[in-house]
């Protein structure tokens, strides 16, 4: 029978902890020495919102560190929230159970206010118009709900107002 080695410890590193508006930082994710591979799936959030997800195949019989790595760009709202990074393995069919960690939170510091880019105000007239062109930062994980609120990264209440729907 092989053995199962489940997530004991889930490990979430910042590129940065302090970043301008608009720039680029990656987030990390590692879980240490786990087997299979199969059944394990790993989300990065900020906050509630699910930055990404990935769900890992192989059933290699040998411990092995499963890690995550996502690209993104600072925004304001960042620096609002707290980012973490969970692991769930579903061991079920393995005679197991489901077993779900979860990273120690991390800030980032977000520096600078300055206009909304160009996505930003995309993002808020879109909303307002009613189009569906979701950022795939707010998409649930492989078309799955899994219950959490996804929001539309630069909408605020003071960026909803559209020039040529406000009076003047």
């Amino acid at each position: 029978k092989l053995s199962n080695y489940p997530p004991k410890q889930v490990l979430l590193t910042l590129s940065h902890t302090s970043v301008a508006v608009g720039t680029l930082f990656t987030i990390e994710c590692r879980v240490p020495a786990v087997a299979p591979l199969e059944g394990l799936t790993v989300t990065l959030l900020r906050g509630t919102e699910i930055l990404y997800n990935q769900t890992f195949v192989g059933t290699a019989p040998f411990p092995q560190d499963a890690v995550v790595t996502h690209n993104t760009t600072a925004h304001r709202e960042d620096g609002h929230h707290n980012f973490s990074c969970e692991a769930q393995m579903d061991l079920r069919s393995r005679g197991g159970g489901l077993v779900h960690r979860v990273s120690d939170p991390q800030r980032l510091e977000v520096k600078g206010e300055g206009e909304p880019t160009d996505q930003e105000r995309g993002h808020s007239l879109s909303a307002l118009q009613g189009k569906k062109t979701p950022s795939p930062h707010s998409l649930p994980a492989q078309g799955r709900h899994l219950g959490k609120r996804h929001l539309i990264p630069g909408v605020t209440r003071s960026s909803w107002r559209v020039p040529s729907l406000d009076p003047d």
